[in-house]
């Protein structure tokens, strides 16, 4: 029996205004570039066949910047309050633009997650495929996360089936909610590879830091 495709997107919300930073983080300078280039960097170079990243309205320096990558900026009429809000706005833009299948599969990540590294993003993918079609509900991946250590980490990729269930929410429920009530496959990796984003001018040091020094050994 010849299975259909699978096709892979990935939302990546970036709509905050660095409050906690107290500067636009993704322009802020990463080895070559800028925290966002590295982040879209990854995506780009991954197997993902379509990245939206999620932006302001009037934040023109960052849509400038993404728009140099090959990736689909979709930047809402209404600026998203929250991270639920800005992954909606990336699914509708899906449906419009793909229609996904109820098997296809969606990332979610945050923008400034600048660690995170193509071949976790084709793991995850890969032991996604694997069960993609399985007979068996229970068997079926809802949801496919790295766990580190014991701890859950970034991205996080949905059977766009799944996904879709962000629409029954409550208004003060987050993301988060629907990753804990999803049935889970996890790809383990060591706790010390787990990607940290980035939050304040302190987390942005230090993981500038570690990450020069991990490149000089």
């Amino acid at each position: 029996m010849t299975l259909c495709p699978v096709r892979s997107y990935a939302i990546l919300p970036a709509a905050g205004r660095s409050r906690r930073m107290g500067e636009p983080k993704l322009l802020l300078p990463w080895k070559q570039g800028m925290v966002i280039d590295q982040v879209l960097g990854t995506w780009v170079q991954s197997p993902v066949d379509e990245v939206v990243i999620v932006v302001r309205k009037d934040d023109s320096a960052l849509r400038k910047s993404c728009e140099k990558w090959r990736v689909a900026v979709v930047t809402p009429e209404v600026d998203p309050v929250d991270m639920k809000t800005s992954v909606m706005a990336g699914m509708r833009y899906l449906q419009q633009a793909h229609s996904p299948a109820d098997h296809d599969c969606c990332f979610v990540s945050p923008a400034d997650v600048p660690e995170l590294d193509a071949p976790l993003i084709t793991e995850l993918m890969g032991r996604y495929r694997e069960r993609a079609f399985d007979s068996g509900e229970k068997n079926r991946p809802m949801l496919v996360v790295p766990r580190y250590g014991a701890r859950p980490g970034h991205p996080s990729l949905f059977r766009w089936e799944a996904l879709r269930l962000v629409d029954s929410l409550d208004q003060n429920e987050g993301l988060n909610r629907l990753v804990e009530t999803l049935a889970k496959h996890h790809v383990d990796r060591p706790s010390s590879t787990r990607p940290k984003d980035i939050d304040t001018p302190e987390d942005y040091q230090r993981i500038r830091a570690e990450n020069a020094v991990r490149e000089r050994n």
